[in-house]
């Protein structure tokens, strides 16, 4: 049954003013209805901008908005109300008048303006609201190094947006990629791939982040994507490459990953791979071994490459190997063997990927197969730790589903796949059915 609504003006600023939190936000959403507001209502409901509780805050901004968007006066008294001592109400006034007015030139000014408000707070919510649609005034761009050099998170993403590219933003962002915290780090090398202009400074100050490690920290893999989008401009990739052919670690092996990402299938692209390959950790292996799928049927170093690493400590890098080595005839044995191997640990996920291995795989003979028909009754031991766990849902839906599907490749097993699952009280009518076609005569 629908609550109802307020009937008139009243009663819906009684509800805004009552001790019950439900009763607040039923006031403030029912004053959307009455436009236009007078003065007291808007100065009513400005102060349920301060509400304790979070949906009256976000209800009074959004009727706040609805007025503002039919009645200019409405946002006039939101923007005068700027000067509010509470930082609560000047960061949803921030809101309520960008997604009011902007881009109206007074709205954009108070949301500018709010950008060097003291406190954190609301410049965080002033930087984003100018990221919501691209705009033009003088002081967007003064405005936004500022933001950058004070490390206000969203500043980067709003030079990108607007696509500032002002060889004083470029400098800035530039100049971020080597500053802390981390999350500027990577916004500013997204909003340099972004803006698209790769001027040397540019390139070099992505590649010395994107080659300060092999991992993917997040800052990290924001330059080589960056890179990867600039990759399409001659001398860029005229600077990658360059640096590939230097065989200098780390640089090279970025140059090597950039290119790859970027689709370039040149021998030495693999070449520098393999050499990382082997110099690296098991960790940093498989950030390699993930570029080089393109070359797995054609390089025959590849795959020599990737056989050691079926019998690495590391479990993802173990079926990472697999993964490329199950196209290969001659390493479809070994690549069954291993996931075989990994198919029943107390760990649950490396069990699921050894599976997806086996579901490559174009043949899996009968006696393979009646080694894996345990798996289907005999959970890790998480599992059987806690059987009404989300894990045990995970379990059913990641491990039996494939096995189900191996076992239905080979007809004679059938029946034996039935009792298994019958044996857990399950009712397996479609391997019945499937035993009932396959049993008919033509």
């Amino acid at each position: 049954m629908p609550i109802p609504q307020p009937a008139t003006v009243a009663e819906a600023v009684a509800l805004l003013r009552s001790p019950d939190a439900q009763d607040r936000q039923r006031g403030a959403m029912g004053l959307a209805a009455f436009s236009p507001p007078s003065a007291s209502v808007v100065a009513l409901l400005i102060e349920a901008l301060a509400d304790q509780e979070r949906w009256v805050r976000v209800v009074a901004t959004d009727t706040l908005v609805a007025l503002g968007q039919a009645n200019p006066a409405v946002v006039s008294a939101l923007i005068v109300a700027q000067s509010h001592p509470q930082e609560l109400v000047r960061r949803w006034l921030v809101e309520a008048i960008a997604r009011a007015a902007l881009p109206e030139t007074r709205a954009l000014e108070a949301v500018l303006r709010a950008c060097d408000d003291p406190s954190s707070y609301v410049r965080y919510e002033a930087v984003n609201q100018l990221k919501r649609t691209k705009l033009e005034h003088p002081r967007l761009l003064p405005v936004l190094l500022k933001a950058l050099e004070a490390g206000e998170a969203g500043a980067a993403d709003a030079l990108a947006v607007h696509q500032l590219t002002d060889p004083k933003a470029l400098e800035a962002l530039v100049q971020a990629l080597q500053r802390d915290p981390q999350h500027l780090r990577s916004q500013a090398a997204v909003a340099l791939g972004e803006l698209g202009k790769a001027t040397p400074e540019v390139t070099q100050g992505l590649f010395a982040l994107a080659s300060s490690a092999i991992s993917y920290g997040t800052e990290i893999g924001s330059a080589r994507r960056a890179l990867v989008k600039l990759a399409t401009q001659g001398h860029v990739r005229g600077f990658l490459q360059k640096k590939l052919r230097s065989r200098v670690l780390p640089e090279s092996t970025a140059a090597a990953l950039i290119l790859a990402e970027h689709g370039v299938q040149e021998l030495e692209v693999c070449q520098m791979l393999l050499v990382a390959l082997e110099a690296l950790d098991e960790k940093e292996k498989s950030v390699i071994l993930s570029k080089l799928e393109p070359w797995i049927t054609s390089v025959p170093e590849v795959a020599l490459a990737c056989a050691p690493l079926l019998q690495a400590a590391d479990d993802g890098l173990r079926i990472s190997a697999a993964y490329l080595l199950v196209v290969l005839p001659e390493y479809q044995e070994p690549a069954a063997e291993t996931a075989l191997a990994v198919l029943s640990p107390t760990n649950l996920w490396p069990a699921h990927l050894a599976l997806q291995v086996l579901c490559k795989l174009p043949t899996l003979s009968e006696e393979r197969q009646r080694r894996l028909l345990p798996h289907l009754i005999s959970p890790p031991d998480e599992i059987q730790a806690n059987p009404t766990g989300s894990a045990a849902h995970h379990y059913d839906v990641s491990l039996r589903s494939p096995l189900i599907g191996l076992f239905l490749k080979t007809p004679n097993l059938l029946p034996e796949v039935a009792e298994a699952l019958e044996s857990l009280g399950e009712e397996p009518c479609f391997l019945r059915q499937k035993i009932k076609k396959m049993n008919t005569p033509p």
